[in-house]
């Protein structure tokens, strides 16, 4: 069996980032992944869009949630990645870093 499977990140921006706090990000993210969960009937959706270390949308999570789709015992046939947040510039990791 072929699996639907989604990642929905909404990031809360952490107190003294300097970036203006999204009023409705966590909202759009939470609303996307019920949509996707009820309406769309995945099977997997994984939703980054707490204030806890857990359920944040930082880079660690991102992978992990990534790398545990991955390694899945079933194929994932459809497959969304949906952000609701800022749009930055990338910042450039030190040689050596990813």
């Amino acid at each position: 069996m072929h699996i639907k499977a989604a990642l929905v990140l909404g990031p809360t921006d952490p107190p003294g980032s300097g970036i203006t706090p999204l009023k409705y990000a966590r909202n759009n993210a939470v609303a996307l992944g019920r949509v996707l969960r009820d309406v769309c009937r995945s099977h997997r959706v994984i939703l980054l869009a707490g204030d806890s270390t857990a359920g944040r949308a930082e880079r660690k999570a991102i992978i992990e949630c990534l790398e545990e789709l991955a390694a899945s015992d079933e194929p994932i046939k459809h497959f969304v990645f949906a952000f609701s947040g800022h749009g930055l510039k990338p910042v450039l990791a030190p040689a050596g870093r990813r």
